[in-house]
């Protein structure tokens, strides 16, 4: 196996400082953080106007789990990229973002990886109707509307 090419660079420690601020620990490197910065991750084409549109009374937490779920199911990021997404969208930390679905769902974010990447997400969806019960039709409607732009046919739990 060849391994891409790499190169060693020097940076003082205020950039270093500002990498790991958008970094998310134990995942990101400062190569990633960097792509990203650069606009080189291709999952920066989407446009913030090509989310399902929601209702402006629900939280903001829910809306950004929603929308970061929106992104792992039907665009194909992973949960990072849509964390990092997110976050961007709403000019705030990556770990801002993934502390608001860890903290509500009262999960991991590794435990939340895990439910995103099962074909089942009827788990994730009950959580979610679970901890925002006055707003579970609107879990509902918006897990409808990802399924209906989804790039996965094998989703179960967006059906019902």
């Amino acid at each position: 196996m060849i391994k891409p090419l790499t190169n060693t660079i020097e940076i003082d420690s205020d950039v270093m400082d500002i990498l790991k601020q958008n970094a998310e620990p134990l995942v990101d490197t400062p190569n990633m953080v960097l792509r990203r910065f650069l606009g080189l991750d291709k999952k920066t084409e989407l446009s913030y106007n090509d989310f399902p549109p929601i209702s402006e009374f629900i939280p903001k937490s829910l809306i950004q789990i929603l929308e970061v779920i929106f992104l792992v199911i039907a665009e194909g990021y992973s949960r990072n990229q849509a964390t990092h997404f997110i976050a961007k969208k709403y000019s705030i930390y990556p770990q801002t973002v993934m502390d608001k679905y860890s903290r509500q769902l009262q999960m991991t974010a590794n435990e939340i990886e895990q439910l995103l990447n099962d074909s089942d997400i009827r788990k994730l969806r009950l959580k979610l109707k679970n901890r925002f019960s006055k707003y579970s039709n609107d879990i509902d409607k918006y897990f409808q509307k990802i399924r209906n732009k989804s790039i996965y046919n094998s989703w179960t739990g967006l059906y019902s």
